[in-house]
């Protein structure tokens, strides 16, 4: 396949029966559409032992999630800010998609 516009996915069922193994705690950052939409895939996520999973609630374009990833591994990993407050910051910063009005969000399990 040589298509630019091309994006990988896998929906909450290859999480729950294809994968093996578990997270042990790692926080996940999932970066495309929907990853929170239903939260059935965040939630399967945490099934398997992820601490947190950050996500979009809706569609995003790929500019915008691009921006708040930067933004937000910066806060995270060089500034040393928790990921859920680097997460508010961000958004507090970018604001929602400007075409989607997705908002990216932390997702615990105990939602």
């Amino acid at each position: 396949l040589n298509d630019d516009n091309a994006y990988f996915s896998i929906p909450a069922e290859f999480v729950q029966s294809g994968m093996k193994g578990s997270f042990d705690g790692t926080s996940m950052i999932l970066m495309g559409c929907d990853v929170l939409r239903g939260e059935r895939l965040a939630k399967a996520f945490v099934e398997r032992g992820a601490g947190v999973v950050v996500g979009w609630d809706a569609p995003v374009t790929a500019p915008h999630t691009d921006a708040a990833t930067l933004q937000m591994l910066h806060l995270h990993f060089e500034d040393g800010v928790p990921l859920d407050e680097a997460t508010a910051m961000v958004m507090a910063d970018l604001g929602p998609d400007p075409f989607y009005d997705s908002t990216l969000r932390v997702y615990d399990g105990d939602e």
